[in-house]
């Protein structure tokens, strides 16, 4: 022992050694990088700093989503596009066809009428090609797997031309306009919380290192437009509480309002927050002049700009807004709505606002949602606990002041808010994103909440020294900027991680590879331009819900005409659908007639169990085929030409938790007499059913078998020669049994012979082919097998006439009247298994003396009365026979 202690010693120390001093160096490169990064003076300020992230992740952004990609994109480039090439808006019908922009097409017109003009010269007419929807999409299903690609791409159009550089160029264009949002939103801050700086740095910070903002403001979407109106809106209106009426910020009001109506509904919010700044102002400078000014630059720019879009939409849908013919578009909730699905789509609404990309089905890691909640809800409470310290403290100037913007900006949340309820209770589409517009409203909030949250948190950690002047000096602010650092920074690095790591592994399609690999197993089915050669599994069990991860291996015989769909079911034992996956092969990302002629393709899968999927039973994997054109499967043949039907593939067992095979409650095998087969396997009872001739055993499962074994019930005459035979497998087969579980088994004998006339014998043995063929029946090895290479059957003999638990084979044989040869069963096709080695573990006899069945058709002999011959009246019973299975019984006649 201590040889071998010093052995791994040797060889585990040195490589102990040699990995601390590896990790050593790192920690020691990493921290040395870290201060000569941080040593680099750059003459930026907090907000170029922060707009300058923003600009090189909006273009990595850009970058990693392919055309068309970006959430709703295409139909955003539709209304662009129809812009262009018919001079008008699009008139919207609602008829169950189709169009280019779908449901925008209802949106008020100025972005895409904007990128329209802008990008007029430029040659949109190879549009077509890029818009080839992949109809397997997972919209809207971020824990779905594979499928994320709305569009099927090809890799033969350039981005750098046509209708690639348009999306480009627009892409770049709402990427500016985002960054014009990052600064409003700063000064927003430095409006909000004068003294407090740090807000307007953390305000800007996690508006413009919000991966989903970039995300957005990186694609073709009117959001940058709206976003970039309404912030510079709440800008000047938070100015106008501080300055009063002034004609030029009453005309720029009144202009920047007309346009955001004409650019998306949601700056009709701002509307009763405008009126009420304005009554707010009117009632503290008394300015009659400007007021009226004011209200009627407001209403006039309105109709000249923006009221004509109204009457339109009046005209058109018989609504001045438009919303009803677009959530019809869109897709109307219809009357099932409940608190629970609003709660459900909840759940997208909170993922979306942070980071949920392509077609609302990328997600981030789930634990980093789990920091942005938190903070979110700390932001929530600090942010309302500021609101009620300035309460108590409104009669300083100061005070009134800072509660005034908050409650502005508050009431304009708070009407956001309805606006999202509105339309969410018209079309399910709630997604986080919708806030954006008026993200000038809430990320200053959301700042100054966790700012207030860290102030307090240092405030407790380094209590002041008590002769500091203003409560303001509490906590230094160089201090409190520093705290919210780290904060700030694991945004931005979740920012510059998710597009390079989330988002462009999503639409890359696999590569060939060389060969299979040797842990693979192989096999060969062709369908029609391509052959299935290999496949990779966890053979495992899976409960309800789970996800069977597969990889499929396919070598191209030839290039395909079409886009084929591969058609994959998991199937029961019984035939029955437990599982789909409908695709293009890649998961979506792989067209075939692209893949490269003689090539070996990988192609991966999760498929999802149903989640009512319930029982303990095996499945397969069906693979099939189809055709595009005619959307008939594909015929499956072997090498040699021959079809195959079907084509499944092992793959694992599914088990339901907490079922459990119902054991007999009155035939139980006692205790100290329950046989265990191979260690792992135990009969408690059985259960007989004399009308159908059938016996059910009941077992339970001490331990994890490691092989799949067959239950044989054999009924023997008094010289033991087999006089029928019901061979069963469990449904489950046995590998995948685990201890404390019970499993049934039904076997039904011939009815030529009465089972409780006879010897009932059963056991268990292992078949080492693929399948389970009748085969064989040997009570020990083939005397002509190698003993060196035959496997070992436990000698164990338990039954009513023997308690010997180590008896051998010979007295089991013996027993059961064996000379050594094979007993033939049933079936025919024992011939064509004799090259199959079959492990049989020894029987175990069943003792009719514990079942009340039996019992029951026992006569028991009537009284006799003294004197009375007791021959009279007395009832027949039957002889005892010498066989010790039958003494306790009586033969029944008919």
């Amino acid at each position: 022992m201590r040889r071998i202690v010093r052995k791994v010693s040797k060889l585990i120390l040195p490589l102990t050694s040699r990995l601390l001093l590896v990790l050593d160096w790192a920690i020691v490169g990493l921290l040395r990088l870290w201060r000569w990064v941080n040593a680099v003076d750059i003459p930026l300020s907090l907000l170029q700093w922060i707009v300058l992230l923003y600009l090189v992740f909006g273009v990595i952004y850009g970058l990693a989503t392919p055309v068309f990609e970006a959430n709703d994109e295409i139909w955003h480039f539709g209304y662009v596009q129809h812009w262009r090439e018919t001079g008008s808006l699009p008139e919207q019908i609602f008829d169950g066809s189709d169009s280019i922009y779908r449901q925008h097409g209802s949106q008020p017109p100025l972005y895409y009428g904007l990128m329209a003009l802008l990008t007029s010269p430029l040659n949109i007419d190879d549009v077509e090609d890029y818009r080839r929807l992949n109809p397997h999409v997972n919209a809207n299903a971020p824990d779905s797997y594979g499928n994320k690609n709305l569009i099927i791409h090809d890799d033969n159009l350039s981005p750098l031309r046509g209708t690639g550089l348009v999306v480009l160029l627009i892409r770049g264009l709402s990427l500016a306009l985002g960054a014009g949002t990052v600064v409003c939103v700063y000064k927003i801050g430095e409006l909000v919380a004068p003294q407090r700086p740090t807000v307007a740095f953390v305000a800007a910070a996690i508006t413009g290192l919000n991966p989903m903002f970039i995300f957005v403001s990186a694609s073709v979407n009117n959001d940058a437009l709206s976003a970039a109106l309404n912030s510079a809106l709440v800008l000047l209106m938070l100015r106008m509480i501080r300055d009063g009426f002034t004609v030029r910020n009453s005309v720029l009001l009144a202009l920047l309002f007309a346009l955001s109506c004409l650019t998306k509904l949601t700056a009709l919010a701002l509307l009763p927050v405008l009126i009420g700044v304005c009554l707010y102002v009117y009632r503290k400078t008394r300015d009659r002049r400007g007021v009226i000014l004011f209200l009627y630059l407001l209403a006039f720019f309105w109709l000249v700009i923006a009221g004509w879009w109204f009457v339109r939409n009046i005209q058109l849908y018989g609504e001045p807004l438009g919303i009803v013919m677009m959530s019809n578009i869109a897709g109307p909730r219809g009357m099932g709505f409940n608190p629970v699905e609003l709660f459900a789509e909840f759940q997208q609404f909170r993922m979306s606002y942070w980071g949920l990309f392509g077609a609302l089905n990328i997600r981030l890691a789930g634990i980093v949602y789990v920091i942005f909640d938190l903070a979110t809800v700390l932001s929530i409470v600090g942010c309302g606990f500021l609101i009620m310290q300035l309460l108590a403290i409104s009669d300083f100037a100061y005070a009134r002041y800072e509660l005034t913007h908050l409650l502005t900006l508050g009431s304009a949340m708070i009407l956001l808010w309805i606006g999202v309820m509105v339309w969410s209770l018209l079309s399910p589409a709630l997604e986080g994103r919708m806030l954006f517009p008026l993200i000038a409203v809430v990320s200053p909030l959301l700042a100054v909440g966790l700012v207030e949250i860290v102030w307090w948190i240092v405030f407790s950690l380094r209590p002041p020294s008590l002769d500091f002047v203003r409560a303001g000096d509490a906590v230094p602010k160089e201090l409190l900027h520093d705290s919210m650092l780290w904060q700030l920074r694991f945004l931005g690095l979740v920012a510059l991680v998710a597009p390079m790591t989330v988002i462009a592994s999503q639409y890359g399609a696999p590569q060939p590879v060389a060969e299979v690999p040797a842990n693979a197993s192989t096999l060969y089915a062709e369908f029609g331009d391509v052959a299935l050669v290999a496949y990779e599994r966890v053979d495992r069990r899976y409960n309800a819900g789970d996800g069977v991860q597969l990889k499929l291996y396919w070598q191209v015989l030839a290039q395909s005409a079409t886009d084929n769909n591969i058609l994959l079911q998991l199937v029961d034992d019984r035939g029955q659908q437990v599982g789909q996956y409908a695709t293009y092969p890649g998961a979506g990302s792989l067209r075939t007639s692209s893949w490269q002629a003689g090539a070996i393709y990988p192609d991966e899968y999760l498929i999802k169990i149903h989640q009512y999927a319930s029982g303990r039973y095996p499945f397969d994997l069906q693979v099939e085929w189809e055709n595009v054109e005619d959307f008939e499967l594909i015929e499956a043949t072997d090498g040699d030409g021959q079809r195959i039907a079907p084509v499944r593939l092992k793959v694992g067992a599914v088990v339901t938790t907490g079922q459990q095979a119902i054991s007999s409650e009155f035939n139980v095998v006692p205790a100290d007499s329950q046989p265990m087969f191979d260690e792992a396997i135990r009969l408690e009872g059985f259960d007989l059913d004399l009308d159908l001739n059938e016996i059910t055993l009941s077992w339970k499962a001490e331990a994890s078998p490691e092989e799949n074994y067959t239950v044989f019930v054999h009924l023997l005459d008094a010289e033991g020669e087999i006089l029928a035979q019901a061979d069963a497998s469990p449904r489950l087969p046995t590998k995948y049994w685990r201890w404390g579980e019970t499993y049934n088994t039904y076997h039904r004998l011939s009815d030529a012979f009465n089972m409780i006339d006879h010897r009932v014998i059963v056991g268990l043995y292992l078949n080492d082919g693929l399948t389970y063929p009748k085969a064989e029946y040997t009570l020990q090895p083939a005397t002509d097998v190698d003993p060196a290479l035959a496997p070992v059957a436990p000698a164990v003999a338990i039954g009513p006439e023997t308690s010997d638990m180590t008896a051998d084979a010979s007295e089991l044989a013996e027993e059961t009247g064996s000379d050594g040869d094979a007993h033939t069963g049933e079936d025919a096709a024992a011939e064509d298994a004799g090259d199959q080695e079959i492990q049989v573990l020894d029987s175990y006899t069943i003792p009719w003396d514990v079942a009340e069945e039996v019992i029951a058709l026992t006569p028991t002999p009537e009284a006799t009365v003294e004197g009375e011959n007791p021959d009279e009246g007395a009832t027949d019973v039957a002889e005892p026979e010498e066989d010790e299975a039958t003494a306790m019984k009586t033969e029944v006649e008919g």
